[in-house]
């Protein structure tokens, strides 16, 4: 995963959390894992022939300026959103 994705801290701590069922317990081994991620992506990228840089290149997008309504809009739907969730969530629990 390491090497697949170009992530090596990622690809590391999810192989440590697939491999237990309770989530992310399994530290012992964490800095062996993340020096593995490492070396994977080095290995890769040596062979494949790829830079050692980002895989990614993301430009930067100028957004409008938003207003004070939009801002407040925005806010009000998100307490929409949490309401429906705490409402499910009850719901779902009895």
């Amino acid at each position: 995963l390491a090497a697949f994705f170009g992530v090596p801290l990622g690809g590391s701590l999810f192989a440590l959390e697939v491999c237990n069922r309770f989530g992310l317990e399994y530290f012992e081994h964490m800095v062996e894992a993340i020096f593995a991620g490492v070396a994977c992506l080095v290995v890769f990228r040596g062979l494949a022939g790829l830079p050692m840089e980002a895989i990614w290149t993301i430009s930067e997008v100028k957004l409008p300026e938003a207003n004070a309504s939009e801002v407040i809009v925005g806010g009000a739907l998100g307490l929409v959103g949490a309401l429906i969730a705490f409402i499910f969530a009850k719901m779902h629990w009895k």
